[in-house]
């Protein structure tokens, strides 16, 4: 199995903030696989696309995100965070679970 994975989110406003305590609370755990961050804000510790208004209709914009943007970064599985995620400790290789 291969182990290419990446942390990922889709946030704006309030929630970017958020999400930058999400990005802080990993690397304090000693977590340093990759973030990719669709975000209108820089996140220090991740890699931010920039978005602007996006359709939050029904919270849809997760899977439309996931086909159209996400599924062209070059990893095999893709771990979505919600921006109230919060790392206690290092989860470790997150894959192992799915074996």
């Amino acid at each position: 199995m291969k182990e290419r994975y990446c942390y990922w989110s889709v946030v704006d406003g309030c929630y970017a903030n958020m999400m930058q305590s999400v990005v802080d609370s990993a690397r304090n755990a000693g977590v340093f696989k990759d973030f990719h961050i669709w975000t209108d804000q820089a996140i220090d510790g991740a890699t931010c696309h920039p978005v602007e208004n996006f359709d939050k209709t029904l919270y849809l914009f997760k899977l439309r995100f996931l086909r159209d943007e996400v599924s062209k970064l070059d990893y095999d599985y893709f771990v979505w965070l919600d921006a109230d995620t919060y790392f206690v400790r290092d989860p470790g290789n997150l894959l192992r679970l799915m074996q």
